[in-house]
């Protein structure tokens, strides 16, 4: 587990850029006929200093286990809004992996004729709540 002081709001971010996730996703018959595959960008916030000062892997957020997680958790999923999915994928990681804060983009390719498909963008904190500056 990453050392943590009360109330560090780290800048420190793992980040991974560009991730395949297969699921299965959408609100029409035919989108839910085959795996679409989604892609995603995820900012995980975390004090690395421990891993720093160890070289250990137990000291940090390990990005190689959250891809595999996000990956089955894609491949589990049978939602049909974008929104469901990237809620309770957002979840599901601040449950299971030590990050204080998650930011997620979330893409879906060819799901609007006319553009090349599209984004959602979330902030997520430990504790469930969305970023105070968050608009609807």
């Amino acid at each position: 587990m990453s050392e943590m002081t009360p109330g560090h709001d780290s800048r420190d971010r793992i980040v991974i850029r560009n991730l395949q996730v297969p699921t299965l996703i959408g609100v029409y018959d035919f989108e839910r006929e085959a795996l679409q595959t989604l892609r995603m960008d995820l900012t995980l916030y975390t004090d690395i200093r421990a891993a720093g000062r160890s070289d250990d892997l137990a000291d940090t957020l390990n990005y190689a286990a959250i891809a595999e997680a996000v990956v089955a958790f894609g491949a589990e999923a049978r939602y049909e809004l974008l929104e469901a999915f990237a809620e309770a994928l957002c979840a599901e990681l601040l449950v299971r992996f030590t990050a204080d804060r998650l930011d997620m983009v979330l893409y879906k390719d060819g799901c609007i004729p006319g553009a090349r498909g599209a984004e959602l963008h979330l902030t997520r904190h430990r504790g469930g709540q969305a970023d105070d500056r968050t608009e609807n």
